[in-house]
């Protein structure tokens, strides 16, 4: 199915009709323009001020906040940073589509995530927010506060050393005492809780077959992070830890 039948689009229309109903579509689940530096820069001032910016950040945190908007992709009346990010690459690929073919390109959000082809042209990371950044022309000063995913979970001296400076007396032995568990990278300062480790662990080996696809999306938009006692024991085993 085409973007226009995803719009719910007859297909007997005239070409003409259908690029004006898809842009309709379009224009009304993103009533702004994130490629616009003067909306996109009001829209990261509600999340942080020039000065907060200036500060290192976490970007585990950071994608959580959210902004004040209308449309339709809402998350309780408000737009996560995680999904702003991702809809600023799908305007980005819609704008890089139009200039390549001369023809306008209406896709959404949610084309994207039904669409494995497309998944890889998602992004919610640092590299996408310093991007947008730079295009809102706010300086964000110090690099960003270091997060899992400049941890290689699949060596088991980095997953050892992560799990063994834990703020709990001993390791934990079910599930339940793991997730609520907060474990603490000494060499880079790294600080997570058990549930997601568990859910970054998890997808290591998707995003191994997947170059296209980052851990974070894996796990915020595949799904395709486990946070169980399979998961826990797995963790244990691949850091060489006996409980």
């Amino acid at each position: 199915m085409d973007m226009f039948g995803k719009a719910g689009l007859e297909i007997g229309t005239a070409p003409e009709l259908k690029i004006e109903k898809a842009r309709e579509h379009y224009e009304r689940a993103y009533p702004y323009d994130l490629l616009d530096p003067v909306q996109l820069r009001k829209l990261l001032l509600q999340v942080y001020s020039k000065k907060e910016w200036k500060k290192p950040q976490e970007l585990l945190k950071l994608r959580k906040k959210k902004v004040r908007i209308d449309g339709k992709e809402r998350i309780d009346g408000a737009l996560s940073v995680h999904t702003m990010m991702q809809i600023y690459c799908v305007q980005k690929y819609n704008q890089e589509q139009e200039l390549r073919t001369g023809k306008p390109s209406y896709l959404t959000l949610m084309d994207f995530q039904s669409n494995p082809s497309l998944g890889s042209f998602l992004h919610s990371n640092i590299e996408i927010l310093k991007e947008m950044l730079d295009l809102a022309g706010i300086d964000y000063g110090k690099a960003f506060a270091p997060s899992i995913t400049d941890l290689d979970l699949k060596d088991p001296s980095v997953l050892r050393r992560l799990v063994l400076n834990g703020n709990v007396k001993r390791l934990p032995k079910t599930s339940m005492e793991f997730r609520k568990a907060k474990f603490k990278d000494p060499n880079s300062g790294i600080e997570i809780n058990g549930h997601t480790l568990m859910l970054y662990f998890s997808v290591q080996d998707y995003v191994n077959r997947h170059p296209g696809v980052s851990a974070s999306v894996a796990v915020f938009d595949l799904k395709l992070g486990k946070s169980n006692s399979s998961v826990m024991k797995e963790v244990y085993r691949a850091a060489r830890i006996k409980i």
